[in-house]
């Protein structure tokens, strides 16, 4: 079905980090298994299984919209490393005579190390538009295609067949019933 495509798309294991992918080799019974391991949840998954549990993940994040929201960190604080370049950037123009090549060097990386720090703003961008999303959302009654596309970023499955989200703004959300437990092994 649709809704199994979208979800096959974004499946990984929670182990490894491969590919999770629905085994059709039985006609009585589904089967998703991690590609790299070959490994079959010992908890057989179901496809409506796993279409409920994303479900209930989904409703559990409508209900309470603020599980999306990041540990808070000062948008403009910079690393130990943007500091120390800076200040090698300013001992550097203080010299009588200066080095222009190394110069160069020092302030490319400063910027870089700069720029590092910029997928934080944009994390928080993708925060806000989830919330945004959620709190407008009605609970679903079944499986919603569109509402998964716009906000999951991985369905990720453990080997023990624990079902959990890793939204667009990279926070994991854990189990079917929102409960934060311990996190997978994989992480990105």
């Amino acid at each position: 079905s649709d809704a199994l495509d979208s979800i096959r798309r974004k499946a990984i294991c929670g182990a490894c980090g491969a590919k999770y992918t629905r085994d059709g080799r039985n006609s009585k019974y589904e089967a998703w298994c991690c590609a790299a391991e070959g490994r079959i949840t010992p908890k057989r998954i179901s496809d409506q299984a796993l279409l409920d549990g994303v479900t209930a993940a989904l409703n559990a994040l409508i209900a309470e919209p603020n599980k999306l929201e990041l540990s808070s960190k000062h948008p403009y604080e910079y690393s130990l490393d943007v500091t120390r370049l800076g200040n090698q950037i300013n001992r550097e123009l203080e010299k009588a005579e200066v080095d222009s090549d190394y110069l160069k060097l020092l302030i490319f990386s400063h910027a870089a190390a700069k720029y590092e720090t910029c997928n934080e703003q944009e994390t928080a961008y993708l925060t806000r538009q989830l919330l945004a999303i959620f709190t407008a959302q009605q609970p679903l009654e079944s499986f919603s295609p569109q509402l998964f596309e716009d906000t999951v970023k991985q369905v990720v499955i453990d080997p023990d067949g624990g079902i959990h989200l890793r939204m667009k703004n990279e926070k994991l959300i854990y189990n079917a019933n929102g409960k934060e437990q311990q996190p997978c092994k994989y992480k990105q």
